[in-house]
């Protein structure tokens, strides 16, 4: 649910910022941004524990769910982990798409581009963003990684009955055959992710699927 936000989002922010750049637009998502990146997960859940459901109440500060809820209630429940989880990954994977953009942009064919008068936003997105997208695949495959192995605190501030609970869980009880399992998947899809993400740069480039 968080990479279904957080991918497209940052994308889209990263390509606006590059059609802005310099301007207040770039300055204020670049602000926005980097203010994501300085909050510990840990940190911005609590933060907005404490203005939706303790100030505000208006969305339950547990996100313990049951096969009996219903989607809508289960959606809602699972909210605020999910706005956690957005806000820890958006900022890096929008400076790269931003980073990897600006260093297309600086090529000699969108130079030419410009010079034959073709719409700024269609230089970016129909000549800049193919070949941006190498280094773009491989930061979004990094922060779905992090998504899948690193959400243990986020499931242990929202109670949020996942992986990351279930291995805190066995930790406590010293079950060592349980913890060894649960760390034998986190890497086995954190490496799993990485091989994907180095296949689709391989897809993307062509350089890289030519000998010199």
């Amino acid at each position: 649910m968080a990479a279904v936000i957080a991918v497209p989002l940052s994308i889209l922010l990263g390509i606006v910022s590059v059609l802005y750049n310099g301007t207040w637009v770039d300055r204020t998502i670049g602000l926005v941004t980097l203010s994501a990146i300085s909050l510990p997960e840990f940190f911005a859940g609590y933060l907005l524990i404490a203005y939706f459901s303790v100030a505000h109440f208006w969305l339950p500060s547990s996100a313990t769910v049951s096969d009996a809820m219903p989607l809508g209630q289960r959606l809602i429940v699972m909210l605020l982990p999910c706005l956690t989880l957005v806000l820890a990954v958006l900022g890096h994977m929008m400076r790269m798409t931003r980073a990897a953009l600006l260093n297309v942009m600086a090529s000699p064919y969108i130079e030419t581009a410009l010079l034959k008068g073709l719409p700024w936003w269609r230089i970016v997105w129909k000549h800049a963003l193919p070949n941006a997208l190498s280094p773009i695949v491989n930061v979004v495959a990094l922060n779905l990684a992090y998504l899948i192995v690193g959400v243990v605190v986020v499931e242990v501030i929202f109670v949020y009955p996942g992986m990351g609970q279930y291995l805190v869980d066995h930790v406590a009880k010293r079950d060592v055959p349980v913890v060894q399992a649960a760390g034998l998947v986190f890497a086995a899809v954190y490496i799993l992710l990485n091989i994907v993400a180095d296949m689709i740069s391989v897809l993307a480039n062509p350089r890289l699927r030519h000998p010199r």
